[in-house]
């Protein structure tokens, strides 16, 4: 009953805060048109920059036993796994598969394919936790000066960083155990079923533990990769900033990281492929808070979404597209690349 009214009440505070930003769509419209077009540029270099760190995250994960993809291709298996595949109806299963395809095709093992994809959604969401629990953290501190809109909020802050942060370092610390599989084939080995299939289920979760724990490899790897994927996540928020920016919102770029956060908080809401609808809602409203007009909030977040999210999908479609259409012309390059002396 409790959940069931807490649902409602959240579904009708978005639906309050979406009709108060609908009413100023003209105003947003006509921001976008006189948008600088200078920081207009600087955001879409973000994301580009975003996407490398991706990229390289995507190619850590996907080296086995001497195979390797280049950052060229694991960028364009980013944008179709991540740029793609999040706008999709079955986000992000549908991204995660066509990215593994992709990697298969440049001679990567096809369990090794679908753990890195999986990988880089996991280290992306660890990274987003990280950078929304520093971000609130950092709002809560400078939210005891009275003059700060959310003067009356800070503990309520305070206590949502110390959260995110708690979930960031209990995810690590679930992905980095030890001993992993055995824990998972005895938790199999108790399910009421046949002695043939439990043995069965049993070793194929132990050996998608094993390919996991070798995708990510050593402390120093794992340290590696999270860096990677926060600095991916670093690089989206200041597309973020400079969109709005450039929209014509001149708040402290703190609280625009902070905005960035919440909003992309969003992208874990079930039914919403990338958060569509809670980010153009919550966003304007957490910033009107902080009196920053509606109109020209909810002009930045439009432009955000046509950098960060239409323009990679599209792109990333096209990159699909293209391995759709020339596939034996890509495959032949990775196997001159990958033919060593045993041939």
């Amino acid at each position: 009953m409790r959940r069931w009214l807490l649902r409602t009440l959240l579904a009708l505070a978005l639906a309050v805060a979406a009709y108060r930003v609908a009413g100023q769509l003209g105003g947003a419209l006509r921001s976008i048109a006189t948008a600088d077009a200078g920081r207009l540029a600087i955001a879409a270099a973000f994301e580009v920059v975003s996407y490398l760190f991706i990229g390289s995250v995507l190619r850590r994960l996907a080296r086995d036993r001497g195979r390797d993809v280049s950052l060229a291709h694991a960028f364009r298996v980013g944008l179709v796994a991540v740029g793609l595949g999040n706008i999709l109806p079955a986000a992000p299963v549908e991204g995660m598969v066509m990215g593994a395809r992709a990697l298969k095709d440049r001679g990567i093992p096809q369990r090794r394919t679908f753990v890195a994809v999986a990988l880089v959604q996991w280290y992306c969401g660890r990274a987003l936790l990280a950078v929304a629990a520093l971000t609130t953290i950092g709002v809560a501190a400078f939210a005891g000066d009275r003059a700060s809109p959310f003067h009356h909020t800070w503990p309520a802050l305070l206590g949502a960083g110390a959260v995110l942060a708690l979930v960031f370092v209990v995810t690590g610390a679930i992905a980095s155990r030890a001993r992993l599989h055995e824990k998972i084939g005895s938790l199999v080995r108790r399910v009421p079923l046949r002695r043939a299939q439990r043995d069965h289920a049993a070793r194929w979760c132990k050996a998608w533990s094993a390919e996991m724990r070798a995708a990510i490899g050593s402390r120093r790897d794992r340290a590696l990769l999270i860096v990677l994927a926060c600095s991916a996540s670093i690089a989206e928020a200041s597309c973020f900033v400079f969109a709005l920016r450039a929209a014509g919102v001149s708040a402290q770029p703190a609280l625009l990281f902070f905005a960035y956060a919440v909003g992309m908080l969003g992208v874990f809401v079930p039914l919403l492929p990338a958060g569509l609808g809670f980010v153009e809602t919550a966003v304007p409203a957490l910033l009107h808070e902080a009196h920053v007009p509606v109109a020209a909030a909810l002009a930045g977040v439009l432009v955000y979404r046509a950098l960060a999210t239409l323009l990679p999908a599209f792109i990333g479609a096209g990159a699909l597209g293209h391995s759709r259409l020339f596939p034996l012309r890509r495959r032949r390059r990775p196997d001159v690349a990958l033919t060593g002396p045993d041939g």
